[in-house]
């Protein structure tokens, strides 16, 4: 499951910060090329895009996140910094000296300090599982590079990616142990999406089943039609005084009537 959600930078509101004019879209079953055709016209509807001077495009450096660039030409991947700490913290372990020395050297892009401090944390590793993940946090620096590059160039851009899939989709989706049906999920994820963006969920289903069904109009309920079944219903009502048996002594059947009597009030 993918989110995506487009802002126009940052505001300042007492003690926390918001994303100004953010909007969100979600996708379960389409390809990376076929949502990022769909983010586009969703940003081309909202913006005149020639006239963006830069396009951010933030994320933890999935494959997929990464193929926006081939779709706004304009646009700079820009590693989230939370995933480039994740990783640093797996490659030098409780070090904390060699972790600075390695911070240091991504921030002022020296490949070759870089892959010295990975040699020498692999000389001291006791286990083959601990070279590993050393190895395998090598490998996600060396394959983001240039994002990360673009994250020191660019220390006023800041991504929020992990707190809006936590509240956007996690909260209902996957914080408890769920099961979903692939359909299932893509309903909800859409319903999410659309509360995020502040849209009436109702209205939202009722113009889709309107564009499914081919323009024809969605059945909904007579409210003054219900009203008026519901006092004729009322006034239908038998009067306890005309059954015989609600005259006579208590008995299990006088009780039975009495209480039914009380349920139908």
């Amino acid at each position: 499951m993918r989110l995506v959600y487009i802002h126009e930078g940052w505001q300042q509101e007492e003690k926390r910060r918001s994303l100004i004019n953010p909007i969100y879209l979600s996708s379960v079953d389409e390809d990376a090329d076929t949502f990022w055709e769909r983010v586009w016209e969703t940003v081309d509807a909202r913006y005149d895009i020639d006239h963006i001077e830069t396009v951010n495009i933030l994320g933890d450096g999935a494959a997929w996140i990464k193929s926006a660039v081939q779709v706004f030409p304009k646009a700079k991947f820009i590693l989230d910094r939370f995933h480039l700490m994740k990783y640093i913290r797996r490659a030098v372990g409780g070090n904390h000296e060699q972790g600075k020395a390695l911070r240091g050297a991504l921030r002022f892009g020296n490949r070759e300090k870089a892959q010295e401090i990975i040699k020498e944390l692999l000389a001291a590793a006791a286990t083959e599982s601990r070279k590993q993940a050393i190895l395998e946090a090598w490998r996600y620096i060396q394959n983001n590079w240039d994002g990360i590059t673009e994250l020191y160039r660019k220390k006023e851009v800041k991504c929020s990616a992990e707190g809006h899939v936590s509240h956007v989709l996690s909260a209902r989706l996957s914080s408890r142990p769920m099961g979903w049906s692939r359909e299932g999920a893509k309903h909800m994820a859409n319903i999410r999406v659309c509360q995020a963006n502040g849209q009436e969920v109702a209205e939202e289903y009722l113009n889709q089943q309107r564009t499914r069904l081919h323009a024809l109009p969605v059945l909904t309920i007579a409210e003054e039609t219900i009203e008026k079944q519901r006092n004729s219903l009322k006034a239908a009502r038998e009067v306890l005084d005309n059954i015989p048996v609600l005259k006579g002594p208590k008995s299990f059947l006088y009780e039975a009537l009495q209480g039914l009597s009380l349920a139908l009030a």
